[in-house]
């Protein structure tokens, strides 16, 4: 859409919902969907964790379900840098 593309938008979502016992969904009919259908590009992952053992969990599952929407990889932001990471 025309304001997403004025304003660059970034999705940013977070894999701490797969550990929640409502579970994960990053299906056709997910925020990630309707991003994309609206002309969303640029889309980051997080882990929002507080403990060690929860960085990364289930990251590449979540990749993959995000390649199926449409997807080519996610920006990672390094020291207020965008760069581009493919899956």
């Amino acid at each position: 859409s025309r304001s997403m593309r004025a304003f660059q938008s970034v999705l940013s979502g977070s894999i701490r919902p797969i550990r929640e016992v409502s579970g994960f969904d990053v299906s056709e009919t997910s925020i990630f969907q309707v991003y994309k259908e609206l002309g969303g590009k640029i889309i980051t992952i997080g882990s929002d964790s507080h403990e060690e053992s929860h960085v990364g969990y289930q990251i590449e599952y979540v990749k993959e379900e995000l390649k199926k929407i449409g997807f080519e990889g996610q920006m990672i932001y390094r020291r207020r840098n965008a760069e581009f990471n493919p899956f």
